[in-house]
């Protein structure tokens, strides 16, 4: 963590680089951060309809997609995991493949608050993952 974060919302506060989303990852998938047992409970989504409003648009709309802290997508047959945020002014994510081959991590303002960034971020990912 760089700096404490004066928006208040379950961020916690926290506010970092990509190249520390990036070495998260990295660490989180090589099980330095976490014992084998939790970090396999992060990969387990219920199955079971998700009825939020936006979280789950990525890969399988109106399905769960959140384990105990990651959120799983497919994208183009190709299963990530990851967590994705934003504030105000500002979206970000890290995005990883379980044997953690590929690791996307993007940050970037969007032109409007109105916009669509999911869109925005599947066309991310999609180049990012093919």
């Amino acid at each position: 963590m760089t700096r404490q974060s004066p928006y208040p919302w379950a961020e916690g506060g926290m506010i970092s680089s990509a190249r520390d989303l990036e070495a998260l990852m990295e660490g989180l998938l090589a099980g330095r951060l976490l014992p084998r047992a939790e970090l396999n409970d992060m990969f387990t989504v219920p199955d079971v309809a998700y009825l939020g409003t936006n979280q789950c648009q990525l890969g399988s709309p109106g399905r769960a997609c959140f384990g105990m802290g990651l959120m799983s997508a497919t994208i183009d047959g190709v299963t990530v995991w990851g967590k994705t945020g934003s504030r105000p002014g500002y979206t970000d994510g890290v995005f990883a493949t379980r044997n953690s081959g590929r690791i996307l991590v993007y940050a970037f303002t969007p032109t409007s608050e109105a916009a669509d960034t999911n869109a925005f971020v599947l066309g991310i990912a999609r180049a990012a993952l093919s």
